[in-house]
């Protein structure tokens, strides 16, 4: 049986569940629910076959990306969900794999407890139906992200979103994999970097890149905004 619990309490630290009784959560993790354990390199779900549940990971890390193209991957740890979108899709999945980089430990929810909790908490599904619309509205985003602007301001969109608050990452992926997720040239790609390189705005060293000046990194996105009209 699971230690319902303990899960429970990890999953009301999640914004999903917050609000939703405990005891609710306890009656879906009884017959509707199981966990796993997972190894580094194992796939702990996808969409074309897990599209049946939502992945809630307990411990550890794990990155998602796409089957397809094998993008960037994005690091996803203790208390993040996969599979939500998968699980009401009537079309076809956009094939995310999640991947262990660590041991980690998984809750899956059943789609049956999945609607049992859309049933019996209101709230629950008005933070479902926020969370999606929250996420149609980022990957938005992102399409203007890489597809607008020159190479240089493409760059400096893509890498203002991956340091986020922080001043350095690392990359996860080529540089032929990100000059695709951009749709520039590998040679446009290297010379978007030299340029910010130059410019004092990145220092990279290897998969590393630093952000040395987050003023400059604005500067280009907002050259490329003006030259589009969008702020004065």
């Amino acid at each position: 049986m699971i230690q319902r619990a303990r899960i429970t309490h990890k999953m009301r630290m999640h914004e999903l569940f917050a609000s939703t009784d405990p005891a609710v959560l306890e009656s879906v993790l009884d017959d509707k629910a199981e966990t796993g354990t997972f190894q580094r390199g194992d796939i702990i779900a996808d969409d074309r076959s897990s599209s049946g549940t939502l992945a809630f990971i307990l411990t550890g890390n794990a990155i998602k990306r796409r089957i397809a193209n094998d993008l960037c991957a994005v690091r996803i740890g203790e208390g993040s969900i996969f599979g939500m979108e998968a699980m009401f899709s009537t079309g076809s999945n956009a094939a995310n794999v999640l991947i262990a980089t660590r041991d980690t430990s998984v809750l899956f929810l059943t789609k049956a407890g999945v609607l049992q909790l859309l049933q019996d908490d209101p709230n629950f599904a008005m933070r479902v139906i926020r969370m999606l619309s929250d996420r149609v509205i980022t990957l938005e985003q992102r399409v203007t992200t890489y597809t607008g602007g020159n190479a240089q301001n493409r760059l400096a969109r893509y890498l203002n979103n991956a340091f986020g608050e922080n001043m350095t990452f690392e990359l996860d992926c080529s540089m032929q994999q990100i000059a695709t997720m951009l749709d520039i040239s590998r040679p446009s790609l290297y010379r978007a970097f030299s340029c910010l390189q130059e410019d004092g705005v990145i220092r990279r060293e290897g998969k590393i890149i630093y952000l040395i000046s987050r003023e400059l990194l604005m500067q280009c996105i907002s050259k490329d905004q003006i030259q589009k009209g969008e702020v004065l």
